[in-house]
Formats: C-alpha cells, structure tokens, sequence
C-alpha cells in the first residue's frame, strides 16, 4: 500500500531566491557532472582505483534504476510542481538521487578527511531532499 500525500502544499514556500538555490543542485547529480568528475578525478589520480570504480558503478547504478522504475511504474507528481523538465513519466525511485547517492557516497566512504565526509553527506542529503 502506499501513501498519497497532496504535494501542492510545498507551492506555499515557493520563492525565487529558494527556486534559484535550489535548481543548483540537480547539476550536482547530472551525468555531465559524473562524466566531468569521474575523468578529472582519474587524470589527476590515476593510482587511485576510486575513480574507476564510479566509472563502472554509475553506469551500473542508472541500469539498476531504470528496471526498478518499471517495476515499480509510480508517475510522478504533476509537472506543475517541477522546476525543471523531465522526459521519464515514472518517478520512484528518483534516479538523481540514487546515482548521487552512490557517487557521494563512494567518495563519502574513500575519504578520510572530516570536511569532505561532511560535504559528501550534505550533498547526499540535499540532492535526496531537492529531487
């Protein structure tokens, strides 16, 4: 059974600057981002298999993410309360914030620096919550 909540109530917070800051985020979670990161990540590293390995994982994850949409088939919510144009008719699970979590997340758990542990976690957090 799932739930159905009515998601015209968030049209009441609607602002430009918070449209603005928010229509950010989904770059951070775009495959032109990916593609951009993972190659400059893996010419300035190339020792570390890091880089590599989100080479195969994101892929994979986008593959993973479209058979679980048609599994699934839920729509998404109305185009009225999109702040950008979207091709695929299914919404669950979001692919943005699967694929971000799963970059972020790597580079979450290959880090041993508190700051970009904190990042990688607000990213997560904020791609996941924006979408």
């Amino acid at each position: 059974m799932f739930w159905t909540i009515d998601p015209h109530w968030i049209l009441n917070f609607r602002c430009d600057a918070l449209t603005l800051f928010f229509k950010i985020f989904p770059f951070f979670a775009s495959d032109y981002f990916f593609m951009s990161a993972i190659g400059i990540g893996y010419w300035l590293r190339p020792q570390i298999p890091l880089f590599i390995h989100l080479g195969f994982l994101i892929p994979f994850s986008t593959l993973i993410n479209r058979i679980l949409k048609l599994i699934f088939s839920i729509p998404r919510p109305p185009s009225s309360l999109h702040l950008i144009s979207l091709q695929d008719p299914w919404g669950f699970p979001s692919g943005d914030a699967q694929i971000g979590t799963v970059f972020w997340g790597c580079l979450f758990l290959a880090s041993s620096s508190r700051f970009v542990r904190i990042f990688c976690a607000g990213m997560i957090a904020t791609i996941a919550k924006n979408l």
